[in-house]
């Protein structure tokens, strides 16, 4: 999926997400749900597409849900690994001498 399609289908993030877990959709507009046909017909074969048809509107949906959520976890994935990476050890992170820790903040004086 390239990041042109999954930032269209992120604006309908929501429609796809209860499509997927419930079962029912809103129909996002019939422009929006021609693009998101456009995306999915890119990865499956599928057969010609009515909008005006309630269930034929739902498994386009899902269909895509399911592309997005994969390709969104995927992602997520592939950026949480380099920031593990570049945290540092836990031994760096220790003081080396006591100076450092021994330090307090100062008194404020109180003027009278």
């Amino acid at each position: 999926m390239t990041d042109r399609d999954f930032n269209y289908l992120s604006q309908y993030e929501d429609n796809l997400r209860t499509a997927v877990r419930s079962g029912w959709a809103r129909n996002p507009g019939r422009s929006a749900l021609q693009g998101i046909y456009d995306i999915v017909h890119e990865t499956e074969q599928l057969p010609r597409f009515n909008p005006g048809c309630a269930s034929c509107v739902l498994s386009i949906l899902q269909k895509a849900g399911k592309l997005y959520f994969t390709e969104k976890e995927a992602r997520e994935e592939a950026a949480a690994v380099p920031q593990e990476a570049e945290k540092p050890a836990i031994s760096d992170t220790k003081p080396k001498d006591k100076k450092t820790t021994a330090r307090k903040p100062k008194a404020a004086k109180i003027e009278k």
